[in-house]
């Protein structure tokens, strides 16, 4: 049977579309009209003795011209409303699509597309983007400061293992990983179209009783802290804190009654579960660095041109955003975060029943996901969990590549039962995570404060609409931190954090909005206007404009120093890119869903460790954010 169309299908009118076309093709005869005629107007009165031009002129010296050089002719801002008009003159089509081509498409169309959204989810996808673009500090701090746990999680499995690696997946020569990948090559073109087999266990038949002990460990424990490393992105609405750690402890780490095969059973389905999509954001990113390297270049090239140079400071203005796009490589979402509740859920009453005591409200117990910052104020439960078992064990165990011992003798949870340390309140701001905060901080103010010099330092040098525009998202993005920081001072289930969440939620779209229209109008021209090219932001430093050239601004303005200083300053975030894919590389076997891949892959990291780990490095960036705000953190080191 043909399907047809019902009659009131919407379908677009001929004269809609018409309309349309005109009004493209209407749009840059319109741009054209720039500040050629009046700048000509300009002139030719103060050539000619025209009073009334003359009144219009400029005398003070302008901001940022080199000394002993002249200044260009100068009109006030009166004047240029009086010759050109008080409208802005949106650009012409052909630069239109140039900043869309070079900013627009990498940004909406690259970055953003990447970021781990939920699905199905419309409202709640639109209020977590807007908390992205509009409070990127506080969404990197909980997104970094997640990426940390779950590397703690990785170097445990990692210090879990002996030296010489998993027993039973011996390292390849170099002529075996030849004929491997010979032979890999071959497969993809000959008649055999076996897919092979996936694992996630180890084989053991070939092992003796130690090393079958050493492989099963290792992965037990792989699982296990997986498994925890998504608990950590959901809330806990259980009241009793210590309750509920030793709830997670016992179903994580406990060996009774077959809780090893519940849990990789549980692991190999939440392995399968997380969203994947590495090459995507890969490629997005690097697409914003080739796009980045073109505006440079062509700022640079252009020296001078105050277009290239305000498109320029728009991609540093955003230079955070690849980096947040980044961090979706390690802290990832599921591809059902519901489902993945229940599973967690019916997990914990499951491991409970074999101790014959099971909460009534655990399937209550788990909250709303919170990974990706999309819960305010969500700390995460593994930090008090990690913190616990690595305080409960001696230097040796700790540093000597002996857990998979511990884990095996099930000390991992009698040492937990039997002692008395304290337990931290699991919704309780830690300052072990300043450190996060202050990266977060340096990421998105660095890329602020490299916009804001281009575009101040540029002719008509002050205070304008995109400088100023750049200073207030700045600091709107502060005040949402500096508010979100308040939240935990705040009870959690009273009124004063409710009115605190939707006050901060107006903010963040407000914020969004801004940022939004700081892009529509540096593309469309909407800053092109006398207003903005007078930086009358500036009090007593601007209300002036010139009509000079591309040469004039080179030659007579210290425009060169202030962009090398700014590019500089707004490219400083990339670098975080590189710590964000090491964090990947060096975590992934936790949730790589082949055994033998996984092992693979902690050998490279190992090799890559081997050779890069420095101790002084591992001091002052691991050892002594922790060391300074706790003083009890007994954290694993890794060894070689």
């Amino acid at each position: 049977m043909i399907a047809t169309v019902p009659r009131g299908s919407p379908a677009p009118s001929p004269s809609m579309l018409i309309i349309l076309l005109l009004g493209l093709l209407a749009f840059p005869v319109h741009a054209k009209e720039y500040f050629q005629a009046c700048a000509k107007e300009f002139n030719d009165g103060l050539a000619s003795g025209n009073q009334t031009i003359i009144g219009y002129n400029y005398t003070f010296a302008p901001l940022g011209i080199l000394p002993g050089h002249k200044a260009p002719n100068l009109i006030t801002y009166d004047g240029c409303v009086a010759l050109c008009g008080g409208n802005p003159k949106f650009y012409p089509w052909a630069k239109v699509s140039d900043t869309i081509t070079t900013w627009v498409l990498p940004l909406a169309g690259g970055l953003l597309l990447q970021l781990p959204f939920s699905s199905n989810k419309r409202f709640s996808t639109l209020l977590t983007l807007c908390r992205w673009l509009g409070s990127p500090i506080a969404s990197l701090m909980y997104i970094l400061w997640n990426i940390k746990v779950t590397g703690r999680c990785a170097l445990i499995v990692d210090m879990s293992v002996p030296r010489g690696g998993p027993p039973g997946n011996p390292r390849c020569s170099a002529r075996n990983r030849t004929a491997n990948m010979w032979n890999t090559i071959r497969k993809e073109f000959s008649n055999d179209r076996d897919p092979g087999e996936v694992s996630g266990w180890p084989q053991l038949s070939n092992l003796n009783e130690t090393e079958k002990r050493e492989a099963e460990a290792f992965a037990e424990l792989r699982d296990s802290m997986y498994i925890l490393s998504v608990f950590n992105q959901f809330a806990f609405n259980h009241e009793d804190p210590s309750r509920t750690a030793d709830i997670l402890e016992f179903a994580l780490f406990s060996r009774a009654n077959e809780l090893p095969i519940i849990r990789q059973e549980l692991a190999t389905s939440l392995r399968r579960d997380r969203k994947h999509g590495v090459v995507q954001v890969l490629l997005s990113i690097f697409w914003f660095l080739v796009a980045l390297a073109i505006s440079i270049f062509k700022a640079f090239g252009e020296l001078g041109d105050n277009s290239t140079a305000h498109n320029l400071a728009l991609g540093l203005l955003m230079s955070w955003l690849p980096v947040l796009t980044s961090t979706s490589l390690v802290d990832r979402n599921p591809t059902s975060e519901d489902r993945v509740r229940i599973d967690l859920a019916a997990f914990l009453r499951e491991s409970e029943t074999r101790r014959l005591h099971v909460p009534g409200n655990i399937e209550r117990m788990l909250g709303r996901f919170g990974g990706q910052a999309r819960e305010k104020w969500h700390y995460g439960i593994a930090h008090s969990i990690l913190s616990n078992l690595e305080r409960n064990l001696d230097d040796n165990q700790r540093n000597e590549r002996q857990l998979h011992r511990v884990y095996w003798a099930g000390e991992f949870v009698t040492r937990r039962v039997g002692n008395s340390v304290p337990h931290g309140d699991l919704w309780t701001f830690d300052l072990i995570e300043i450190w996060q905060m202050c990266t977060a901080g340096l990421i998105v103010t660095l890329s602020a404060f490299g916009a804001f010099c281009i575009s101040y330092y540029t002719p008509t040098v002050g205070l304008g609409c995109r400088s100023g525009g750049y200073m207030t998202y700045g600091v709107l993005v502060a005040g949402c931190f500096f508010f979100d920081l308040l939240g935990w001072r705040a009870t959690k289930n009273g009124w004063a954090i409710v009115c605190l969440r939707v006050f901060l939620t107006f903010l963040e779209i407000c914020n969004s909005i801004w940022l939004v229209y700081i892009i529509l109008a540096q593309t469309f021209g909407i800053y092109n206007s006398c207003a903005c090219k007078s930086s009358i932001w500036s009090r007593g430093k601007g209300g002036y404009t010139d009509f000079a050239g591309t040469s004039v601004y080179r030659d007579d303005y210290d425009v060169r120093r202030w962009w090398i200083f700014g590019t500089v300053l707004g490219s400083l975030p990339l670098l975080s890119i590189f710590h964000i894919v090491y964090q990947w590389l060096s975590q992934s076997f936790l949730w790589t869903e082949d055994y033998e891949k996984a092992v693979a892959g902690l050998r490279r990291v190992r090799v890559w460790r081997y050779f890069f780990h420095s101790d002084w490095a591992h001091a002052f960036f691991i050892l002594l954010p922790y060391k300074l705000f706790s003083k009890t953190y007994k954290g694993i080191t890794w060894r070689r």
